[in-house]
């Protein structure tokens, strides 16, 4: 399991690590902080953050080629699921496409999470949890899941002075409403695809 304990390590790493690298605020050319920020900042965090997509990318691959890798295996199984968790996964999992989707289609569950990929991570995670015991599964789901709630914890305090600048946030009600409307549609005709043969498809295993 050594590319995908590498995946894993090289995932989250880079989405961790920008934030650090590149600070919450940026700086204007006289130094003070809030207004237009320097050239010379913005292209330095374009480089920083280019550089920690690659690395995003290489996890990725690595991550499939190590989940495959181990599947074909031997693999310590620790636990059994009863198949009533089954059930408890496919609701858990119900919400995790709406919220990807509300990142893209900003309305009032964008404005109202703040950070609904971090809440979608760790439902998918937990979903995953429950009905996986393979020793791979394990170390891939309970990987993402914690990477998901540091985030989340790191960013708390960003959510509110981040929303409240952001002008794609005031948009008119009907069109956010419009837009939580979409991401919910989208978000559970990805569900569906998923649940029916997507996950079969995609991953090798069927999700019924």
């Amino acid at each position: 399991m050594l590319y995908l304990t590498i995946g894993i390590a090289l995932t989250i790493i880079s989405h961790l690590l920008p934030p650090v690298f590149i600070g919450a605020q940026t700086t204007s050319s006289d130094g003070s902080k809030g207004a237009s920020p320097n050239p010379a900042e913005t292209k330095r965090a374009k480089k920083i953050k280019g550089m920690f997509h690659g690395l995003a990318t290489i996890g990725l691959v690595l991550i499939i080629y190590g989940f495959s890798e181990a599947r074909y295996s031997d693999y310590d199984v620790l636990y059994y699921p009863p198949q009533w968790t089954r059930h408890l996964a496919y609701t858990l999992l119900l919400p995790v496409f709406p919220l990807v989707c509300s990142v893209f289609f900003k309305g009032y569950i964008r404005k109202t999470i703040g950070y609904p990929v971090q809440y979608a991570i760790m439902l998918w995670a937990s979903a995953h949890l429950l009905v996986n015991g393979e020793s791979h599964s394990i170390i891939l789901f309970v990987s993402f899941l914690v990477w998901a709630i540091i985030s989340r914890l790191t960013y708390a305090k960003q959510t509110s002075t981040a929303l409240a600048g952001s002008s794609n946030l005031r948009q008119k009600k009907t069109s956010m409403r419009l837009n939580d409307a979409t991401a919910i549609l989208l978000g559970m005709s990805l569900y569906l695809a998923m649940l029916l043969k997507a996950h079969e498809w995609l991953i090798g295993i069927s999700a019924l």
